[in-house]
């Protein structure tokens, strides 16, 4: 695919618009995708991407828990529906680790972040691992390396800093475990 496309996770209507980025810097809308799930949506729907771009995955925050997987059309950036997975809580951010067979997530109501690994179907398994952490668990990613992962906590003005295992998807605390930011 040669031109930029971008994915909105759009809330209120659970639907994904995907859009061509122009030459001009205008926007063009490719399709709106329905993300399957509950009739009441969440209060957002995060998205996240493979490295290889070739899937894209949605995180559904109202009961039941879920990451909707979507194959993605390499020439038009259309999606293809592949299924869903179940979500340990509501995730407020989702990101994909370098190889592409685990998906991070964390929540921020739960006070977690949560490893699941993505089956060669790009169907989410059960969370293999959940992690308490400090209040309003925000983000969470993997370094360029994938070596090392960080989540960060609002509450508490924390980074989690954690080594990562790409061959099983284990988190272990990394030391020192956690980085104070200013407030």
């Amino acid at each position: 695919m040669t031109a930029t496309i971008a994915y909105v996770g759009n809330a209120d209507s659970q639907d994904i618009s995907v859009v061509r980025v122009l030459a001009d810097g205008g926007l063009e809308l490719v399709e709106t995708t329905r993300v399957p799930g509950p009739s009441a949506p969440g209060p957002s729907l995060p998205l996240a991407i493979t490295a290889d771009r070739r899937r894209l995955f949605a995180g559904i925050r109202s009961e039941p828990y879920a990451a909707v997987a979507f194959e993605i059309d390499l020439d038009t950036g259309r999606l293809m529906l592949l299924g869903s997975g179940p979500l340990f809580d509501s995730m407020a951010y989702l990101s994909i680790e370098r190889t592409g067979q685990y998906l991070f997530s964390a929540s921020y109501g739960g006070n977690r972040v949560a490893v699941n690994r993505i089956g060669t179907d790009g169907i989410v398994a059960p969370a293999q691992q959940v992690i308490a952490t400090e209040p309003k668990a925000h983000a969470i990613l993997a370094d360029p390396a994938n070596r090392y992962v960080l989540h960060t906590s609002l509450g508490s003005d924390l980074v989690h800093q954690q080594r990562f295992d790409a061959a099983t998807g284990r988190l272990a605390p990394n030391t020192p475990y956690t980085a104070p930011l200013p407030a």
